[in-house]
């Protein structure tokens, strides 16, 4: 079931890739506050062999650790169907697909973004883990368009 007052959208994915329109489900971190929602950027964690989502935040690379693959939440905990089935559905990201999220933060296009905390964040350091990089900004409704 959608969320009819979110400014979320997926606005489609770039070909050659293709392999945005495939979602996956993943229970959510017990514990995880607040509950995970549409438009907010998750990695995949281990919970003792399980795979779970929590909220991702962008770290500095590094030579021997690799970095969180980011995931796009599409369908989170707030909405009745998915807390029914008790998993949220997630796109991955950095495979050609192009989405709306609602953002208070100020960006430009061209602009390469990270996540916060799962919220999309202005790219602050130059070794940081991008998601995407904003291609519209409408800053008077609040939202940014992102191809990731």
């Amino acid at each position: 079931m959608s969320n009819l007052e979110s400014l979320f959208d997926v606005i489609g994915g770039l070909p050659p890739q293709g392999k945005s329109a495939m979602d996956h489900n993943f229970p959510q971190k017990t514990g995880e506050s607040p509950v995970l929602s549409e438009g907010m950027v998750v990695a995949v964690e281990d919970a003792s062999g399980d795979p779970v989502i929590s909220k991702l935040t962008s770290a500095a690379y590094s030579l021997t650790v690799l970095p969180d693959i980011p995931w796009l939440v599409i369908q989170g905990m707030d909405q009745s169907d998915a807390a029914f089935v008790d998993n949220v559905t997630v796109l991955k990201l950095h495979s050609g697909v192009i989405f709306k999220v609602e953002t208070a933060e100020s960006f430009t296009i061209g602009d390469l973004v990270r996540a916060d905390a799962g919220l999309v964040k202005p790219l602050t350091g130059a070794n940081e883990q991008a998601i995407g990089q904003i291609i519209g900004v409408n800053s008077a409704a609040g939202y940014v368009i992102i191809a990731s």
